[in-house]
């Protein structure tokens, strides 16, 4: 019985060393609930909704040209920012990037033009 316990006390110790010594990487900063847009003067059992957006809604402008704005516009929008710069980096002289950035900057052309 005694050797049963040990062989057990030392094989989840010698696991447990394992399962620590992987923790993983950090979590990325920024995650998480936006402290910022709740609203602390609703309570969270009347809306819920308010409770948890209110700031961002009194807040919140959308543009003109818009019928929606959230996280998701504003991802679209950064994507478009960085198409954009990897294309004017292609337009002095797409052939210098290689044979990729010519095919690149052949098919943006190729619409750019109807």
């Amino acid at each position: 019985m005694t050797r049963r316990f040990l062989a057990l006390s030392a094989a989840v110790v010698a696991l447990s060393a394992s399962a620590a010594s992987w923790a993983g990487p950090p979590p990325p900063e920024g995650r998480g609930v936006d402290l910022a847009a709740m609203d602390n003067n609703v309570d969270p059992g009347d809306d819920f909704y308010k409770y948890v957006n209110g700031s961002w809604l009194a807040n919140a402008t959308i543009p003109a040209d818009r019928g929606m704005v959230g996280i998701w516009t504003n991802l679209m929008d950064q994507a478009d920012a960085d198409v954009l710069a990897i294309l004017a980096d292609l337009a002095p002289a797409p052939g210098k990037q290689g044979p990729t950035g010519q095919k690149v900057y052949d098919f943006y052309s190729s619409y750019m033009d109807t």
